[in-house]
């Protein structure tokens, strides 16, 4: 039967070409276009349609979609079928990015998206992603020579976007395909701490540089109070008392908004008789204001750091490593709560990657729980 619709297409329905369920069944209908549209209407159901270049196919889909329905299998996947990931990628990107503190690293996320050949460069339908494609984006990415812990951040960004186009966008899906396939094994976290005589040897290379005096305090401060690199040069002279032996940690500004990386607004660091004494060497300005201002942000400072462990003959130390020295000389001093409080970690797991055992600690921990053995 052909018809004129209220759109002025001519279409031509076929009757009974798809099993008849519950008084209702699918119809396939050819358009003046040549397409085949096929129709599901059943109670209980929404109304589904779409659209092929055969006839074949659309009722192969047709017949698919009904048996869900009789098996109690159905899931509605318009939304799945037509929105793509460069569409869910651009509407978290207006309402999530804003508020990220790492916006690179989020960039850099969507722009591997964007440009991954097993994703279809962004603009698969959703509908259309298994753990196949996820697999192979997960192999690119590492045929690119990106390391396992990158590889790993991308690929929880990614199942975070399905996440979020469930939850804002109205999607469906069997299955998160980005969760559904292995990542590569975490790598092992750094255990570099100060060996032998290294802590005077950079000392004397930080004298030999033009800001020596801020830089032996952050160099201080850093192994005396584990503060990260980003809130100590951040931090305000008003927000240091040096009678109550506290310094106040607010962080790098974002946003025009001051936060630490967990998050939280501030977080208190007790200073040692060290620490003190090392603030006191500085002279405060007048108008207050940083007390570290020789490095407008932490990637200049990075390259000078990168200098000072050159002209001291040390070899894959990072500033971040002073963290590290930190917690392990505090950890057989402290409870693990006291300590989680000292690093500003919200877990105890957190902070087991920052305690790196030396066999002296060990053999202080022997002695201190069975006393000296006679040899």
């Amino acid at each position: 039967m052909a018809f004129w619709d209220n759109t002025g297409t001519l279409s031509v329905i076929l009757i009974g070409s798809v099993s008849k369920e519950n008084g209702k069944m699918a119809t396939i209908t050819q358009r003046e276009t040549s397409a085949w549209q096929a129709k599901i209407r059943r109670q209980g159901y929404p109304t589904e349609s779409r659209t092929f270049t055969n006839r074949q196919d659309a009722e192969r889909w047709a017949r698919a979609r009904e048996a869900e329905m009789d098996r109690g299998l159905y899931l509605p996947r318009t939304a799945s079928e037509s929105v793509t990931l460069a569409d869910i990628a651009e509407a978290w990107e207006k309402a999530m990015l804003p508020a990220k503190r790492a916006k690179t690293h989020y960039q850099a996320c969507l722009g591997r998206i964007a440009d991954a050949k097993a994703l279809g460069k962004g603009k698969r339908a959703i509908a259309t992603l298994s753990s196949v494609d996820a697999a192979a984006f997960r192999d690119e990415l590492l045929k690119d020579g990106l390391s396992a812990s990158t590889v790993r951040k991308i690929l929880f960004f990614a199942a975070s976007l399905i996440d979020y186009g469930i939850e804002n966008m109205g999607l469906i899906v069997p299955a998160n395909p980005f969760r559904m396939i292995s990542r590569p094994s975490e790598p092992t976290h750094r255990d570099r701490r100060l060996q032998g005589d290294e802590e005077a040897r950079l000392l004397k290379a930080i004298s030999a540089t033009k800001q020596h005096a801020q830089l032996k305090v952050l160099f201080t401060l850093a192994l005396e109070t584990g503060a990260r690199l980003g809130e100590l040069l951040a931090l305000q002279w008003q927000e240091i008392n040096l009678a109550k032996q506290v310094m106040t940690l607010h962080g790098k500004e974002v946003d025009g908004k001051r936060q630490l990386k967990n998050t939280n607004p501030y977080r208190f660091a007790p200073l040692s008789p060290v620490a003190v004494a090392a603030l006191g060497e500085l002279v405060r300005p007048l108008k207050r204001g940083k007390v570290f201002s020789a490095w407008a942000r932490s990637d200049s400072f990075t390259k000078q750091w990168q200098r000072v462990c050159k002209d001291a003959g040390i070899e894959n130390l990072r500033f971040h490593d002073l963290r590290h020295e930190f917690a392990s000389r505090m950890a057989p001093k402290v409870e693990m709560h006291v300590l989680m409080k000292l690093l500003g970690h919200k877990s105890p797991a957190m902070v087991a990657r920052y305690y790196n055992q030396t066999v002296e600690d060990a053999s202080m921990l022997a002695r201190k729980l069975y006393g000296k053995a006679s040899a």
